[in-house]
Order: structure tokens, then sequence, then C-alpha cells
């Protein structure tokens, strides 16, 4: 074979092999592209999926909770009372509940006094805003200092602030929501002969009308302006009227949280509850 030929074949020896290494690596490139769905992927898959099921029950759980008073009943009522206080205005007196609220950086007017306490306007309807409003505890008999920060007159909410500290109360969220027939608890110093301060009725919600609560727990005079909760101790509403008891019984009324967002404070009413 000449030396012309010898070339001639080595050339298209190289040639096919080149050809079929192409072809090969082609054909790989098709398998990884057509592979199946990984195992991690699955798993990631089925993780997403259980977290919702997990999520969807715990929300299920709440909300058959709250149809049932607390198991610890003396750790819930001593929770509730040490933040609930009772607020003395002109010749009356009401009731109030600490709340915590963020501080805005655009207002320096209640530096001074970084505390909140919530209660009705028709509480605090005969001080002014400079004049200070003495509130005590169930556990303090020394009269405290607060002022007139905002009210409400339409929706009877008013906040007070205080440079005095005291432990706020969780208020409620969109999850544990009010429903007709859950159980709850009013908190409040009603007028009387004795020392009835933080004094305590149960009982459930009746119905509900927007942000307004009806319950069947008492709510008697100087109740106005405490705590309403629920079974997790999350505050529902502040405390505010009762039915003529000489025209209808065991019918009471507060003022859903969202009720707040109104006039009082700059937040969104529905990062609480949807009135239906």
């Amino acid at each position: 074979m000449s030396e012309h030929q010898q070339e001639s074949n080595k050339k298209f020896i190289f040639d096919f092999k080149s050809l079929l290494i192409g072809a090969l690596s082609a054909v790989v490139v098709l398998l990884l592209l057509d592979k199946p769905t990984s195992s991690s992927d699955s798993t990631n898959t089925d993780l997403a999926a259980s977290s919702d099921s997990t999520n969807t029950d715990s929300a299920a759980q709440i909300n058959s909770e709250l149809y049932f008073q607390p198991k610890n009943m003396e750790a819930m009522i001593e929770k509730i009372r040490k933040s609930s206080v009772t607020i003395y205005c002109g010749s009356s007196s009401g009731s109030g509940w600490f709340m915590d609220l963020t501080d805005s950086i655009e207002d320096s007017s209640d530096d001074a006094y970084p505390f909140e306490i919530v209660t009705n306007e028709h509480v605090i309807s005969d001080c002014d805003y400079e004049e200070p409003i003495y509130f005590t505890t169930s556990n303090r008999n020394e009269k405290l200092v607060a002022y007139l920060y905002n009210f409400d007159y339409e929706n009877d909410l008013a906040l007070l602030i205080t440079d005095v500290e005291f432990p706020a109360l969780e208020t409620v969220s969109q999850q544990s929501g009010p429903k007709i027939g859950h159980w709850v608890m009013a908190v409040g110093s009603p007028v009387g002969d004795f020392n009835l301060d933080g004094s305590v009725t149960t009982g459930r919600i009746t119905n509900l009308d927007g942000y307004v609560i009806a319950t069947d727990a008492a709510i008697n005079f100087g109740n106005s302006g405490g705590p309403l909760v629920n079974s997790l101790g999350q505050v529902l509403g502040t405390n505010s009227w009762g039915e003529d008891f000489s025209l209808a019984d065991n019918i009471a009324y507060a003022q859903g949280i969202p009720a707040l967002c109104i006039e009082i404070i700059n937040c969104d009413p529905s990062d609480y509850w949807i009135a239906e």
C-alpha cells in the first residue's frame, strides 16, 4: 500500500472516531435531560405539602380549644388580673388593661411615657389631656399616674400612657379570631360596697356584629374598659357596656381589638381579624 493510501485510511479512521464520540455525547445529554425527578426534589415537595397540612391541623386544633375554658384557670386569672387596672377620673371609676404598642419615631410626645393602657372613652370623659389620671392594680393599692393620649368617642375607646411598667397582654390574631360559642372571660372592677377590683366573670360569645362582640359574661358598672379574653389568654376586645337588666338578661358588649385601628392607633384591622 502506498504512503498516500495509508494516510487516507488514518484520516478516515480518525474522522469516524470523532463522529462516534460526538454521537455518544449527544445520547448522554439526552439521557440526563430525560432523567426523572430526583428523590431530593420529591422530598422537598413532600415536606411542603406536609407543612401545609400541619399548619391546617394546628389552626383547627386552636379553634377547637377556643370553645373550652383553659385547663389552668388559676394561672390564666392571675396573668390577666396582673395586667388589668382600675382607673379613676373625676368622681367615677372604670377599668383598663396594658397593651404593648410600637413606638412611633415620628411622634415624641409619648417618649416619657412608653407604656399604654386601653380603656373606654366614657371612663375618662371628665378628664383632660394634661390632667393626671390615676390608676391602681389588684396587687398594688398605691395610686399611679397616667395621661390621656388619644380617644375615639364614636367607638367608646381611649388610650392612656404612663411611665409605670406592667406586663402587656397578648392580643388576638387572625388564627384565633372570635366565633359564636367561644369561651371568654371578662376582667374589671365593678362598682360595689366592697373592694371588687380585678373581678372575673366568664361566659361565651353569643354573637358578633362587625367589631362588636356580644357575650353572656357579666359586664357591670365599673367593668367598662377591662379586657375580654379568650381561652388562650388573648384579648379579644375591651368591655364596654351591658343591656338594661330590666329589659334583657345576660347581654353585654365589648369593642373588638380591630376597633382600636379606626381612630386610636395606626394599624390594620385585618391584622387581628376580618369582620364578617
